[in-house]
């Protein structure tokens, strides 16, 4: 396909710049597209040096200049396919003032960067520009990992779009002297920065900057620190041992020993690249908080993917990676050019859809694949396999294609096909009398939102009773229920209780059964069946009368705080045992709130009526409150609401556990936890480098903390103190954990991670 003369837009772009000097741009801009004529002509012969960049997706820094007329910059189409014959694939046409040597011409960009795309593949042009703007260059600095600033790296600056991912164009190259860089501000579709920067010390990274931020963090360290030694590192070579070079590292988080999460710095993903012998080193700049010390704890495992230039044929790497020793990364090449058609009900997919499509590969006796949509937008190169993909829509369902067997003979062309409708049919029953419930309601649903069920009013609760068994989606009466959840579909019950809805699977996370005063009830899809008629029966579910609890959290900082009520079955009515069982906290759950509470709001839940219940109010990401029980146990009608008033949260009381070996001496990284009861733990607290983890523990406990696993004989055990806390005065007190040789061994053996 030849490259369009659709050029007017870069060069009333040339000519706003000349003739409006110091004017806002982008009315200009926009007042040019449409009166051209008004446009003086001060550059008339004079000569443009233009780049030509034929392949900005995988070489940005490629490129060849053309010199042509001002006269005739329409001409550049013409120009272009008579010097290099038909262009092919995203081509892109730039005017840099630096690389113009008329001194009038140069001048009267003045600063900019200006381009026009065409996209073949997707059969579009994109006009794209970029001004730079008026205000003075910022100053921003390159720090390492642990937020120390990089000196003397050379940083290539690019210039990246804003549409299309990956897509980006060389902008500069310069050496930092004292890890800071003057970065020129832009407007435009082609406006936002990345950074390759590289020191012998240090490594190569790519990265972007984050928010405005005057610090780019990278995952760089140097060779000579501590931190080095945390880091993965190690060689990415192919199957016959040859380094790759400018491969590209992948990290997001690691887990410690124990199965400790630690999250990346604001949740960016932090990139790597290997040097020209394949080297790599990566240490992930991440949130700091008391579950370890300062470093990345060793017997680590970074969550790492490996991607090589994609002209090399080099199938992703996708596994995790320990950072206790140097680790070689064989790349797999792949022999079959493939591309990828999704379908629907409708046909072909080719919207917005494709961009959350990702096919995963499984392989006898190999690692299995996953492919995100990015990556095989244009086809690409693919081993032979189980292939089954499926497309993840935010609050819109997860659909998963039917599965494709891929060997030799398979066509070039896989064409992907959504399964065909599922009837889901289920009945309500009250949970008491098990009697049909006509009239009730039931959701298909994806998410959920602010608030709960209870917090519906009267009179919404009216207005939803006087709906029809199939309601349009869009009726106001609804609009309370979709303020909550976020529903693909809402019917009531016939008069035996029963209801049916049609979805392709995976189009609903699950249903939820609700009515007024009773406690909705949560049934995930994942695990539901179909018959050969495509007919999915949901076993029969159980409503039971609730009852409403009225709080306000009362908090200076934001707590994540959750609900729970208790119930002791032997102080409960004898149908209390079959209530119980329909939760079972996997298929089916009741769903009384949501399960984060709102600070400093007040709001409600539902709780069960006609019961014996406790409410507690859990903090499991903020261990340093203490959570509140209700003292008094609550027994409530069906129907009725109790007020609970302000509840406010005191403090835990941080303590300190040092870790020991047989001999006395500290022990780094080990994962000590909590015993929460015979055999369930709390979350991991990784020893730091004095072997001391921190605890925060309510005054008035005897808690154990230790550590468990299984011996060489196959039996569990555990080695813990006792913490014996009595009030606010045992703060910062210490306690010693001894742990033997088997222990540690077992802990530290790969077999245990």
């Amino acid at each position: 396909m030849k490259l369009k003369a659709a050029f007017i837009i870069l060069i009333i772009a040339f000519l706003t710049q000349i003739a409006f000097s110091g004017v806002d741009r982008d009315i200009l801009f926009e007042r040019l597209i449409f009166r051209p004529e008004v446009v003086p002509d001060p550059l008339k012969g004079k000569e443009v040096i233009v780049r030509f960049y034929d392949n900005w997706h995988s070489e940005p820094k490629a490129y060849k200049k053309i010199n042509v007329l001002y006269d005739n910059l329409s001409k550049i189409p013409q120009i272009l396919n008579d010097t290099y014959g038909d262009i092919q694939g995203s081509s892109v046409v730039v005017i840099f003032e630096q690389d113009q040597t008329d001194e009038q011409v140069k001048s009267s960009f003045a600063g900019s960067v200006l381009a026009e795309k065409l996209d073949v593949l997707k059969e579009r042009i994109h006009y794209v520009s970029a001004f730079k703007d008026n205000k003075q260059n910022e100053n921003i600095f390159i720090d390492d990992a642990l937020g120390e600033i990089i000196p003397n790296a050379k940083v290539d600056i690019y210039i990246r779009d804003t549409y299309l991912e990956g897509t980006k164009i060389l902008l500069t190259s310069i050496e930092t002297k004292d890890g800071s860089l003057q970065i020129p501000q832009f407007t435009g579709s082609i406006r936002y920065l990345s950074f390759e920067i590289s020191s012998p010390d240090y490594g190569s990274t790519i990265t972007s900057r984050f928010g405005d931020n005057s610090h780019i963090a990278t995952p760089l360290v140097h060779k000579d620190s501590q931190a080095y030694q945390r880091a993965v590192r190690g060689k990415v070579v192919d199957e016959e041992g040859n380094p790759i070079k400018n491969a590209v590292l992948n990290c997001r988080n690691i887990r410690t020993l124990g199965q400790g999460l630690i999250n990346s710095l604001n949740g960016q993903e932090y990139k790597s690249i290997t040097d020209k012998d394949g080297k790599f080193c990566l240490y992930l700049p991440n949130e700091q908080n008391n579950e370890r010390g300062f470093l990345i704890p060793p017997g680590s495992t970074y969550s790492i993917r490996v991607e090589a230039s994609k002209e090399l044929h080099f199938l992703p790497f996708d596994e995790p990676i320990e950072n206790d020793t140097e680790k070689t990364i064989v790349m797999e090449k792949a022999d079959y050019f493939r591309t990828f058609v999704f379908e629907d009900e409708e046909g072909v997919i080719n919207d917005s859809r494709l961009d959350f499509i990702s096919i995963n590969i499984t392989r006898p006796d190999k690692r299995s694949l996953r492919i995100p949509y990015n990556e095989f937008r244009e086809g690409g190169y693919f081993p032979l396999g189980e292939y089954s993909a499926n497309m993840n829509m935010p609050g819109d369902g997860e659909f998963e294609f039917e599965q494709i067997t891929v060997d030799e003979n398979s066509s070039e062309e896989i064409v992907f096909k959504l399964p065909e409708r599922v009837i889901y049919s289920g009945q309500i029953v009250h949970g008491m009398t098990h009697q049909p419930m006509p009239g009730a309601f039931v959701i298909a649903f994806n998410s959920s939102s602010e608030g709960n069920l209870s917090m519906i009013t009267k009179e919404q609760w009216a207005a939803l009773h006087e709906l029809s068994l199939e309601p349009e989606n869009g009726e106001p009466a609804i609009k309370p229920v979709t303020d909550i959840y976020g529903i693909k579909q809402l019917i009531r019950t016939d008069e035996q209780g029963r209801f049916m809805m049609t979805f392709i699977p995976g189009e609903v996370y699950g249903f939820i059964a609700f009515e007024e005063n009773y406690l909705p009830v949560m049934h995930r899809t994942f695990n539901l069946k179909f018959d050969e008629n495509k007919i999915s029966e949901i076993p029969a579910i159980k409503l039971y009368p609730a009852a409403s609890v009225l709080i306000n959290l009362k908090t200076e900082e934001r707590i994540s705080v959750n609900a729970k009520w208790l119930i002791n079955e032997n102080d409960n009515p004898s149908w209390t045992r079959e209530f119980l069982r329909q939760d079972n906290r996997s298929e089916r759950e009741y769903t009384t709130c949501k399960r984060w509470l709102e600070n400093n709001k007040p709001q409600s839940f539902y709780i069960p009526a006609d019961l014996n219940v406790q409410i507690k109010l859990e903090t499991p990401y903020d261990d340093q409150w203490r959570p509140v029980e209700i003292p008094e146990m609550l027994n409530l009608a069906q129907g009725q609401t109790i007020d609970l008033g302000n509840i406010t949260f005191d403090q835990a009381v941080e303590v300190f556990v040092l870790v020991v070996d047989s001999k006395g001496e500290p022990v780094e990284g080990i994962p000590v936890k909590t015993l929460l009861d015979e055999r369930a733990w709390g979350l991991p607290h990784n020893s730091d480098e004095s072997g001391i983890s921190s605890f925060y523990i309510n005054p008035g406990s005897n808690i154990q903390i230790g550590v468990a696993y299984y011996g060489q004989d196959g039996k569990y055990k555990r080695e813990t103190i006792l913490c014996d806390i009595k009030s606010q005065e045992d703060k910062g007190k210490l306690f010693k954990l001894q742990l033997s040789d088997e222990i540690l061994e077992r802990v530290l053996d790969n077999s245990m991670r």
